[in-house]
Formats: C-alpha cells, structure tokens, sequence
C-alpha cells in the first residue's frame, strides 16, 4: 500500500486507517528515515502492523508510505532529521549460517558447567537469533555487568575528546586542584588520562582497599596518596581505580554522570533501555569501573556499535578515530 500525506502530523491518520484494515489489531509502529530527493526532501515512513487472525495466531503486514515533507524538514536550515532509534533484526540462526542445535548444545554445555546463568543472547550479522533468559530473569531486565562498565566509561571519555572538551594526554592531576602537584610525586604528577584508560598508571595494586579494618571511603583521595610504585605507561596493571579517576573526570567536566554523556548521544539513538543506572562508589561517585546496570541486549548493542567504529545507521555516534584506536592492542598484558 502506498500513500501520500502532506506532513508529519498525517502519520496519525495514516496510522488509524491502516489499522482499520485488520481485524482486532492489537498494535504497530511507524518509523521514519529521511532521505535527498530530485523532488525534495523525502520522508519514507515503514510502518509494522500486529493483527491478531481469525484462529488467535499472529500475522504481519508492512506498509511503506512516502510523505512529502519539504516544509517540515528543512535541511537549509540545520533542523534535526526524524531518526528512529535502532533495532536489532530478528532472524533464524540457520538464516545467517548458525545451526540451531549448535545453540542447544553450547547452552546444555553451559548448564553442565552449573554457571549462574542470567541470559543467553546470540546476534549475527546484525540479527538476533536467539535470546533466552534462566528463570527468574525476564527479558530486557537490567543486570550489573561489572568490568564491562569500564567500556561505558571509555566511550564517554571518547566523546568528550571527540567534542574538544578532554585530550588523551591531559595530566589526572590537573583535574583535582585540591592536591599540591608541587607536593606530588613525578610519577603521579605525570600520569594521563590515556594512560588510566590503558590501565598503565603509575600504581602497581588498586588505589582503594576494602579489606581494610577501616577502609578510606574516599576513593579519589586514596588514588593521590598512594605512594607511586613506577612510571606512567610502562607497565599494565588491571586496576579498577583508574576507570573510578576516569569516572570522576568526566564528572568534574560535565557535571554529570558519566551516563548522562552517554544517554542522549548513545543510549537513547540506539534503542537502549530507558532507566540504565551505575552504582554509586563510598564517596558518592559513579562507580564506572563495575557498577553499570544495563540488559543483555543494551551491552549487545554498545558491542555492535563498537564493532562498526561508532557508525550506525548513517550516524556517527562516536568518533570513529577513538573508536579505533580504543579497540587496537594497546600494551603487553602478558605480566
């Protein structure tokens, strides 16, 4: 079926009178992209219909519509385009080359090693071909993907530098005044912010211990009074106190959580849940090293989008040169 309608606000009455069409529609969905045209700016709308059929089963019925919307989209004028958020496809595992007993027998096999299964998601070739969750988890719940979060983090550092407002080579201690770098020693004093996100800072164990008797609850404190043991950039040592300074950076820059610079310019253009959170550290902070709650398919999609050098849908939603350079080898990590 193809119509035209004059604007946007037609997407309403275009959308009832499809789904007159059917018998007891239970509901449906427009989406737009917006495309140049010999004739002007094109709107192309798909619109995905669920209709319950006479026997309860589900049928489905796409219609594409093409509405002219030269007076709505202005693209002289630096409007922003319609741009709905992004969706994984679905697909069948044998449609993309998986066999499905493949799947079957790596979840057995998981099962057989009595892991504390959450979920299993399998996306290939950009569809999702099987997603199931281990009672009581349902679809879509969030779960804490502790180290994962690190990479929340880094994405955000790599949008701050991608908007001018943070380079890799600016010095950690700059960004806390409240410490004397003239007391400090060179190695702190040196240390960059690439190199809290190579993990080759200047310490050789995590800044904050919680083993202690009575631990330091100041976090950022403890990474600036822990004596150095090394040079910046020489050695790697996974430290989590790295990704917390990273974390408390992009707060003292943004004044935000490192979720908030991720939310309107990542989360929200690709379809991520809604209510994505980060635990809070002793002292209050985004805890970025291990505190991201998110779903299964939300760390999916950050994957994906990574693998495609932040591109999606024809928009670069990270800079594509830190995107490069962050999934590149980095430093030996073999000591």
């Amino acid at each position: 079926v193809v119509a035209h309608a004059d604007g946007i606000a037609e997407k309403q009455r275009l959308f009832h009178g499809f789904r007159l069409l059917f018998s007891r529609p239970i509901g449906g969905n427009l989406f737009f992209s917006v495309q140049r045209g010999g004739g002007g700016v094109k709107r192309q709308a798909s619109a995905l219909f669920f209709a319950r059929g006479e026997r309860g089963a589900f049928r489905f019925c796409t219609v594409r519509a093409i509405l002219r919307a030269s007076h709505v989209l202005n693209f002289a004028s630096g409007e922003r385009r319609i741009a709905m958020p992004f969706s994984f496809a679905q697909a069948t595992p044998e449609s993309v080359g998986i066999p499905s007993d493949a799947i079957l027998r790596y979840a057995d096999a998981l099962e057989d090693l009595a892991l504390s299964l959450h979920s299993l998601t399998v996306i290939r070739r950009g569809a999702v071909v099987f997603d199931g969750q281990y009672s009581p988890m349902t679809s879509g719940q969030p779960h804490r993907l502790y180290s994962c979060s690190k990479s929340f983090v880094s994405l955000a550092v790599g949008i701050l530098c991608g908007e001018g407002r943070l380079r890799l080579s600016d010095r950690v201690a700059d960004f806390f005044p409240e410490y004397d770098k003239a007391k400090m020693h060179p190695f702190l004093r040196e240390t960059t912010v690439e190199d809290l996100l190579r993990m080759t800072d200047c310490h050789d164990e995590t800044t904050y211990n919680m083993d202690k008797a009575e631990p330091d609850m100041d976090w950022v404190r403890t990474y600036f009074e822990t004596p150095p043991t090394h040079r910046a950039g020489t050695v790697f040592q996974y430290n989590t106190a790295c990704t917390v300074m990273l974390s408390v950076i992009v707060e003292r820059i943004t004044g935000a959580s490192f979720l908030e610079t991720l939310r309107p310019r990542v989360f929200e253009p690709m379809g991520m849940t809604k209510d994505i959170q980060c635990v809070r550290t002793p002292c209050g902070h985004a805890w970025g090293g291990s505190g991201v709650l998110a779903s299964a398919q939300d760390l999916a999609k950050m994957a994906y989008l990574c693998m495609r050098g932040g591109e999606i849908d024809g928009r670069q939603l990270l800079p594509r040169e830190y995107v490069r350079r962050a999934t590149s080898r980095q430093v030996d990590n073999a000591l």
